[in-house]
C-alpha cells in the first residue's frame, strides 16, 4: 500500500520507520538502549523491504531474513550473558 501510494523509495522508507517504531515496545525498560537499537532496526526494516521488492513482492525471503536476524541476535545475546535471558530456567536443591 505504501509503495503504491508514495512510490518504492518512500514506501520502503516509511515502512522502515514504522517497523523501527513498532519495535520500541522491546525497549520499554531501557530508553537509552532504544536510541541506538530503533534506528538499527529501521535499517534492518529497509533491507527487508528491499528484499520484498526485489523478490517480486514475496514475503518468504523477508520473513526468513527476519527469523535469522532474530535467531543470531538471540544466540549472541545468550552466549554473552546466559544467566539473564527470559527463557533461562534455574533450579537447584538445598541440602
Amino acid at each position: 500500500e505504501l509503495e503504491e501510494r508514495f512510490g518504492t523509495g518512500w514506501g520502503i522508507a516509511i515502512a522502515s520507520a514504522i517497523f523501527g517504531t513498532v519495535h520500541l515496545v522491546n525497549f520499554g525498560q531501557d530508553p537509552k538502549q532504544a536510541l541506538y537499537a530503533v534506528p538499527t532496526i529501521a535499517v534492518l526494516g529497509s533491507s527487508l523491504g528491499l528484499a520484498y521488492v526485489h523478490t517480486g513482492h514475496k514475503l518468504e525471503t523477508s520473513v526468513a531474513m527476519h527469523f535469522w536476524y532474530d535467531f543470531l541476535l538471540s544466540t549472541v545475546s545468550f552466549a554473552v550473558d546466559p544467566n539473564h535471558q527470559p527463557f533461562v530456567v534455574s533450579y537447584g536443591a538445598t541440602l
